[in-house]
């Protein structure tokens, strides 16, 4: 009996070894992801003004959708109701420990907000990114349910994105990036694992394939900053195509 408990043990482990391995090698995550992965792209042509206003906060557009692209593939409308209906009362109500969820089509969390907030003010961003800061002196389930009402807001997710990134710029400054590749890849590991945690840390979880696509959250897990990496080359290569189509001719 043990022996064979002891056999079935070692076949879960390979499974799930061959299945982590597997999604390492995947090279082509459109065909991985098929509708949800079309339905994501098609939300960002559609909302061409996302792209607008993260280059009005100086912010590289398609790098910066990029980082949330992962995001956009698992998001569910109906999920994120079902997920978040009980949990905003509870954080409201009792702060991010108790209730620390993923709210919209960048599935921000509360904890997340709260911390960039806060980095606004320490990096000196508060002038640029104004239009987010809580008035402290409101007692704190009030600036609680402001946090909420700002991330159901998708023009206010793409400020705190825009902020993000500029935070990003200022806490990583002193980093030397070997490629804008390896750079996009540690911010999109950053913003799904958190950008508060060491360097060594993220990069660590940059080489890990953890992040499940599924309303359970079981079953096959991705590398974050794969799927990123993907998005924006693809995105990129189309953006050099129109490029030289828009080149005017010469006969020289």
């Amino acid at each position: 009996m043990q022996k064979h408990f002891k056999i079935f043990i070692m076949m879960v482990i390979c499974v799930g070894l061959a299945l982590n391995g597997r999604a390492q090698q995947i090279s082509n995550y459109s065909d991985e992801f098929g509708a949800d992965y079309e339905q994501a792209k098609d939300f960002l042509n559609k909302n061409a003004w996302i792209a607008d206003s993260l280059r009005n906060y100086h912010v590289p557009a398609t790098f910066a959708q990029a980082i949330i692209f992962p995001e956009l593939v698992r998001f569910s409308v109906l999920r994120d109701q079902m997920e978040t209906g009980g949990l905003k009362i509870l954080y409201v109500s009792f702060g991010k420990d108790y209730a620390d969820f993923s709210i919209g089509r960048f599935q921000m969390k509360p904890s997340f907000a709260e911390q960039l907030l806060t980095d606004i003010e320490t990096h000196k961003l508060s002038k640029t990114f104004r239009s987010l800061l809580i008035n402290k002196t409101l007692d704190e389930e009030t600036q609680r349910r402001t946090v909420i009402k700002s991330l159901e807001s998708l023009q206010k997710q793409v400020l705190y994105l825009a902020a993000f990134y500029q935070v990003c710029e200022q806490k990583f400054k002193s980093t030397k990036w070997a490629s804008e590749d390896e750079k996009l890849r540690f911010y999109a590991t950053a913003y799904n694992c958190g950008y508060r945690q060491t360097e060594k840390y993220i990069r660590q979880k940059q080489q890990q394939s953890y992040f499940s696509t599924s309303i359970t959250g079981f079953g096959k897990k991705y590398n974050y900053a794969s799927i990123s990496a993907y998005y924006y080359q693809q995105s990129s290569n189309k953006e050099t195509a129109q490029n030289v189509s828009l080149k005017p001719y010469s006969s020289n």
